[in-house]
């Protein structure tokens, strides 16, 4: 069975490369490559976004809802089809910061690895959890704002004016006057401990499929498009396996009211947190 099902892969993907006769490796600049991760981001958060707040609606009211789909068919009966974008404005805003930053540090964090061993040899899949483990945690200081404003528009359940908000600016409007601006900060100790497990975790997935997937004496570049696919579907699954148990505390924390000091004990070393 094994050797079949290694037969059968084999002959998928190379039937894949063979669909795709046009289909070359390129070398990008750093600046396309930029681009090409924003617009990816900007795809993903489209189509993302309202599984995202589903997610957020049952982690907040486990009594509410049945399940999935009766969040999302109560979510859309009550409130209308766009209920399930509310909150993606800041998130869609920071795609190409939040891009920048996770690729940029998890760049010089190979950088400076590769400085202290021989240059012309790849990191190794400890190295590579390291340098995205890195990435995860410069990147809290612009998402846990991001993830606090997107929460509490998520969580708004009526749109007959007794909503607390009335979009972004006003969410954060609302929360600066009540705690100042740590208070865009709320829930970075559980963004934190998401973010690193979760961001090391995808850089280390992705790198050892891919590697696993390459063909012996050629490089990982070479991979076609549906193996990549494989590698990069595969590494978010386990990324957000590490992660999600922090990301269940964090909504909590962030969907307490503005007004009201959190009950969750604050960690006194971080800008705020919980």
């Amino acid at each position: 069975p094994m050797n079949t099902r290694h037969t059968f892969l084999h002959a998928w993907f190379s039937a894949g490369r063979n669909s795709i006769p046009y289909y070359r490796p390129v070398e990008i600049s750093p600046f396309q490559d930029f681009i090409a991760g924003t617009a990816a981001g900007v795809a993903l958060t489209l189509v993302g976004h309202p599984f995202d707040t589903i997610k957020v609606r049952m982690q907040t009211n486990l009594n509410m809802f049945r399940g999935g789909w009766d969040c999302f068919r109560q979510s859309i009966s009550k409130e209308g089809f766009y209920a399930l974008y509310k909150g993606m404005a800041s998130p869609m805003a920071t795609i190409p910061l939040v891009n920048a930053i996770v690729f940029f540090s998890y760049a010089q964090a190979k950088d400076l690895l590769h400085k202290y061993r021989a240059p012309d040899r790849p990191l190794n899949l400890a190295e590579i959890t390291v340098a995205g483990a890195y990435a995860g945690l410069l990147n809290c200081a612009i998402v846990t704002p991001v993830e606090l404003i997107k929460t509490r528009l998520q969580i708004q359940y009526n749109n007959n004016g007794t909503a607390v908000f009335s979009g972004p600016m006003d969410c954060i409007r609302l929360f600066v006057r009540a705690n100042n601006i740590k208070g865009l900060f709320r829930g970075m100790s559980p963004t934190i401990y998401r973010e690193v497990p979760g961001y090391a975790g995808q850089f280390f997935m992705y790198e050892h499929l891919k590697r696993r997937l390459t063909p012996e004496g050629s490089k990982s570049t070479d991979l076609n498009p549906l193996k990549l696919i494989l590698a990069g579907g595969t590494a978010g699954i386990f990324g957000w396996i590490v992660s999600y148990p922090m990301d269940y505390i964090k909504t909590q924390i962030q969907a307490e009211p503005y007004d009201l000091k959190t009950p969750y004990k604050k960690n006194p070393y971080l800008f705020d947190g919980g």
